[in-house]
């Protein structure tokens, strides 16, 4: 929109909301029980906790309701959902004034997360500085028309929310119901209503008497070769499918008929793994070559006059035989083998072969559908993302609120109120979020300003220097004070930590004293 709406107002997030630095801690300060320190893997669902019995000043602290960002490595808005925490460094507490709702405040910062993450320095770890943040420009509604953004957000992106969450659960459910069908199909039960008294009527037979060949593969000591004979290996199997894109190996027709003669595999052979875990991956060879050969982990089902190769995978996914193996194997640690007198030992029910034609036809259209359930469950997961990040961009510039403006009527707090008092803070040249804090809190700035004023880079001070420097010495040169308030401590042992990483600067042996001296990196 190249105009905006009536009492909009470009303002900086610094005019508008105060952001709280977190605490860096020592490895001796972080404990096993006292006040949880929150990080940003505990932000992410990470159970791993750390605590303090550190008594800190309140803003420090975070308790339910809270908004908080993480501005490192792992960027966004989150809620606070614990009583009582102390949030970590690379964590600041987002405090809005009264221009400002907090909801609309933490679906505003999740509209800019993308652009503040690509605006991030560093490369091992990416972070926003806490002033660059500040001056970061938005564009605020009044106070009345940011409530109404949040609250239709809060009802739209929860319902994309349940979508996904039922679209993410969807792949869990194909795999049920994909077991289910070959189970039912092995059993009889896809075939009539007759179940497992029609499976007690087929005859049982062994796979070594049924199938024209089983037998495991093994691989040459000799005879790789750049092309020949495809060699196929466990991981060539994705998704029940033979991929032989995926680390392409061939070995010459000379070891195919020779050492390796016994594992020649041929088009619409089943292949199963035999050494897992997973164990369970089968799939039949494509005729995209005439024949193939297979390592040791694999074993070939060949059909037969009397068992299709489509009845073999059935009964090989749905059927008794490998379920029982599985079971048994379940939580096994370690590697997991089949042998191949297992294998030949395998039991299964012979339908004539019209009927394992007419229950694979079945097999193949269930299985279908649910491939084509899965692939437009994708589709509809990207276009509820485009619709997300549209419906963040319509809060924005208006547009989710443009109808609900023809009929609103904007109080003088709303429109003119509001940009007087902004126009007021942007000409005195401080930020209404400094302005709502105590006189303290304001001295407190003030000090940090004159401070900033007199600090050079580290870099900077070590090229005037000339000569190595110790730590102490390092700091003095750059303009720390030695009386230097955390927050101050903390931002000269982060850049010292990013000047050693991107090695503009190096760490020397440490002196007598036990001292660490840095010097320009060489």
């Amino acid at each position: 929109m190249t105009e905006l709406p009536k009492g909009w107002h470009p303002v900086r997030l610094g005019d508008v909301l105060t952001l709280v630095n977190g605490r860096a801690y020592k490895k001796q300060e972080m404990l096993s029980n006292g006040t949880p320190i929150l990080r940003i893997q505990n932000l992410n669902n990470g159970q791993n906790w750390f605590y303090s019995d550190l008594e800190l000043p309140l803003e420090k602290y975070a308790k339910a309701g809270d908004l908080l960002y993480s501005w490192s490595a792992t960027f966004g808005p989150y809620w606070c959902t614990w009583e009582k925490v102390i949030f970590h460094y690379h964590i600041w507490k987002v405090v809005p004034t009264e221009l400002i709702n907090k909801r609309f405040a933490y679906y505003e910062l999740l509209r800019i997360t993308e652009d503040i993450r690509n605006a991030a320095h560093g490369v091992a770890m990416p972070h926003m500085t806490k002033e660059r943040m500040e001056n970061w420009e938005i564009i605020l509604p009044p106070i009345s028309e940011q409530i109404r953004i949040a609250d239709l957000l809060d009802d739209l992106l929860s319902k994309i929310h349940s979508l996904n969450d039922r679209l993410n659960n969807l792949p869990v459910l194909l795999k049920q119901f994909r077991q289910s069908v070959l189970t039912a199909a092995a059993s009889g039960q896809l075939y009539n209503n007759r179940g497992d008294r029609l499976k007690k009527e087929w005859p049982s037979e062994r796979a070594e008497d049924v199938c024209e060949k089983v037998q495991s593969g093994g691989t040459p000591k000799e005879g790789f070769a750049e092309s020949g004979i495809p060699f196929l290996k466990v991981y060539n199997i994705v998704n029940q499918k033979i991929d032989f894109q995926y680390r392409t190996q061939y070995i010459s027709n000379k070891a195919h008929t020779g050492p390796s003669a016994k594992s020649i595999a041929k088009p619409g052979d089943v292949l199963m793994n035999i050494v897992g875990p997973p164990l369970g991956k089968i799939a039949t060879i494509p005729d995209s070559a005439p024949e193939w050969n297979i390592n040791q982990a694999l074993t070939i089902f060949r059909p037969s006059s009397r068992i299709t190769g489509d009845w073999i995978s059935i009964v090989l996914e749905g059927g008794d035989s490998l379920q029982s193996i599985l079971n048994e194997t379940k939580g096994s640690a370690g590697q997991v083998n089949i042998s191949l007198s297992q294998c030949r030992n395998f039991i299964f029910p012979i339908p004539p072969i019209e009927e394992q034609i007419e229950i694979a036809q079945r097999v193949d259209k269930l299985l279908n559908l649910a491939e084509r359930f899965l692939k437009n469950s994708e589709q509809a997961k990207n276009l509820l993302t485009k619709t997300y990040n549209s419906l963040l961009t319509q809060a924005a510039n208006g547009k989710l609120t443009e109808k609900w403006r023809r009929t609103a009527n904007l109080t003088q707090w709303d429109a003119k109120a509001f940009k007087e008092k902004v126009a007021a803070t942007k000409l005195k040249g401080t930020s209404l979020a400094q302005q709502a804090g105590t006189h303290k809190a304001h001295s407190k700035h003030k000090v940090q300003s004159q401070m900033s004023r007199s600090i050079s880079s580290i870099v900077e001070a070590l090229k005037s220097s000339e000569t190595p420097l110790s730590g102490q010495e390092l700091m003095k040169a750059a303009g720390y004070p030695n009386d230097s308030p955390t927050e101050l401590l903390e931002s000269f042992f982060l850049e010292l930590r990013e000047a050693l990483r991107d090695r503009k600067i190096q760490k020397l042996p440490r002196d007598d004293e036990k001292q660490d001296w840095f010097s320009l990196a060489k």
